[in-house]
C-alpha cells in the first residue's frame, strides 16, 4: 500500500499545481492562472516623434539614474528666474505651451553638453520628421572618399552638403568660433561623427568619427575619435 500510495500522492501534486498557473506555455504577454487572465502590454517605443515628457526624452538617450538627476538639476537651475538664458534656437512665445517641460529638459541637456541637442529639439517644435535611418560610418565614408581628393575648402563643403542633405539637422551643435556639429549613429549619441569647422563650410574643416561610454558627464577626453577628413 505505501509503494502505491506515495506515487498517487505525487501525482495528484503535480496535477493540481499544473491546474494553478502554467505559464511557461502561455503566449506572450497574457499570463493564464485558473481564476484570472492578466493582460500584461509591451513597453511602448520611444522615439523622437513620440517625445511627450522629460522621462520619454531620458528613456530615448538611455540616461541612467544618475545622469538623469543631474539633468534634473540643471533644468531646475536655468528655469529659476534670474538664470542665465540658454535659448539659442527659438524666439521667446514660440513654444508649444504643452511641451514646456519638455523642452528645457532638453535645453538643460545641451547646457550639460555646451550646446544644443538642435535635431530633436527641431522634431519637438515640429520643424522636421524623425529620421527613418540615420547615418552609418559605411556611409560616411564613402562620402568623404568621393570628395577627399579635392582642395580643402571645396572637399569639405561637399562632404558637408552630402552629410546634411541626408540629415538636415545636427544632433549636437556646440562650440563658439569652430563649430563642432555632431550627427549620432545611435539615438543615444555614443557614436557618430563630428564636423568641425567655422560658420562657412567653404572655408574647410575636418571630419572625426568618434565613439563615447555614454553622453552626459562625459568629457572630450573620454571620446575615442578617427579622423578621416
Amino acid at each position: 500500500i505505501r509503494f502505491v500510495f506515495i506515487p498517487l500522492i505525487s501525482f495528484v501534486a503535480l496535477l493540481f499545481a499544473g491546474c494553478v498557473v502554467n505559464t511557461s506555455l502561455a503566449p506572450s504577454g497574457v499570463i493564464e492562472t485558473a481564476t484570472e487572465q492578466i493582460e500584461t502590454t509591451p513597453e511602448q517605443k520611444v522615439d523622437a516623434g513620440s517625445l511627450k515628457e522629460p522621462k520619454d526624452l531620458y528613456a530615448l538617450l538611455k540616461l541612467n539614474q544618475e545622469d538623469i538627476a543631474y539633468v534634473e538639476q540643471l533644468r531646475e537651475n536655468l528655469c529659476q528666474e534670474g538664470s542665465p538664458s540658454w535659448d539659442i534656437l527659438v524666439e521667446p512665445g514660440q513654444e508649444p505651451e504643452d511641451k514646456a517641460d519638455l523642452l528645457n529638459a532638453l535645453r538643460a541637456l545641451g547646457f550639460a553638453k555646451i550646446g544644443n541637442l538642435f535635431y530633436l529639439e527641431q522634431c519637438v517644435l515640429g520643424q522636421t520628421k524623425p529620421l527613418e535611418k540615420r547615418l552609418d560610418e559605411e556611409t560616411v565614408r564613402d562620402i568623404v572618399s568621393r570628395y577627399d581628393s579635392r582642395a580643402d575648402g571645396e572637399a569639405f563643403s561637399e562632404i558637408f552638403n552630402a552629410i546634411t542633405a541626408i540629415q538636415p539637422y545636427p544632433d549636437l551643435v556646440a562650440g563658439s568660433g569652430i563649430t563642432r556639429r555632431e550627427y549620432w549613429f545611435n539615438e543615444e549619441g555614443t557614436s557618430g561623427i563630428i564636423l568641425y569647422g567655422c560658420g562657412n563650410p567653404e572655408a574647410g574643416g575636418s571630419v572625426i568619427l568618434f565613439t563615447r561610454p555614454k553622453l552626459i558627464k562625459c568629457n572630450t577626453d573620454m571620446e575615442t575619435t578617427n579622423k578621416i577628413y
